[in-house]
């Protein structure tokens, strides 16, 4: 398994932890000081952010075809710890959940999305011919 397969399935891992969260929240018994989802959410996209930027990024953002890419996928990280620090602070249960959850949702989203389409192609496409 190389890294960009690595990163797909940390993707996916992400995705699923952000439908458990959504029905967790959307559960009429959800205990409001249950964050246990929330929790797992938000670990799993900080050590994503984390490898992201501390080695992928890093070597693409050399790359001439990718570096705009790049740093709108550092933006859309700061938007995504924003989020999950306002979530971090309402609970569950509470209306007010709702949105901020929606949006983030649809930030990572179009981060998977570009990621998967526009930068990964050009990233294998590179690793295949140093190798």
């Amino acid at each position: 398994m190389n890294s960009i397969e690595i990163l797909k399935e940390e993707h996916q891992k992400i995705l699923n932890l952000l439908s458990e969260l959504e029905t967790a929240v959307n559960e009429p018994e959800t205990d409001p000081s249950d964050t246990e989802s929330f929790n797992r959410l938000n670990a799993a996209v900080k050590l994503q952010s984390q490898i992201e930027e501390g080695i992928f990024y890093l070597v693409m953002e050399e790359i001439d075809d990718t570096r705009i890419i790049v740093e709108r996928f550092y933006n859309q990280h700061k938007k995504i710890d924003k989020l999950l620090a306002h979530l971090s602070t309402i609970a569950l249960n509470q209306e007010e959940f709702q949105e901020p959850l929606a949006e983030l949702r649809r930030v990572i989203e179009i981060h998977i999305e570009e990621a998967e389409e526009k930068l990964f192609p050009v990233a294998e496409d590179k690793l295949a011919k140093k190798t």
